[in-house]
């Protein structure tokens, strides 16, 4: 079966390529984990601190991850993902510094504030036929989503 996909993204009206807060993952779609294959995409709000970092650690975490997140444990994902984030926030300001780029005052309040992002995940597996082949049928395969916020997917086949 062979997989397409196409990730379009724009960063807001006026902004500069670099300063997109989106991040997407898609774990290699040629081997599934436990049988599903699986994607995720996220849009940093504009308007919150390191919003493109905590969408790229959902995306990378929900890809990542070796069991199936559903609604049941969707709750305990996203606070395993916060404690991550919460543990690199807590690094930042050394590693800015580090680099010669220390936080400004302006910085040092937003990054109280926290970050914001919408998150979609979706997974789905192919269905086998009655036959133990796989066939047209198949390839439609059974979609699942966990998504928080206003990101959009569009499946078509």
């Amino acid at each position: 079966m062979k997989k397409y996909y196409r990730i379009f993204s724009l960063p807001k009206f006026g902004n500069e390529v670099h300063e997109n807060e989106d991040a997407y993952y898609i774990r290699n779609p040629c081997k599934p984990i436990g049988g599903y294959y699986r994607f995720s995409l996220a849009d940093g709000a504009t308007e919150a601190y390191l919003s493109k970092k905590w969408a790229e650690m959902l995306v990378q975490s929900f890809g990542e991850s070796e069991s199936l997140i559903d609604e049941d444990n969707f709750p305990d994902f996203i606070n395993t993902v916060l404690d991550s984030f919460n543990a690199w926030k807590s690094r930042y300001p050394e590693e800015r510094e580090a680099d010669g780029k220390p936080l400004q005052w302006n910085e040092e309040a937003r990054l109280r504030e926290g970050s914001d992002a919408t998150f979609l995940g979706s997974w789905y597996r192919k269905m086998k036929m009655n036959s133990g082949g796989y066939g047209r049928r198949s390839r439609q395969g059974i979609p699942a989503y966990s998504k928080c916020g206003m990101n959009l997917l569009y499946p078509f086949r």
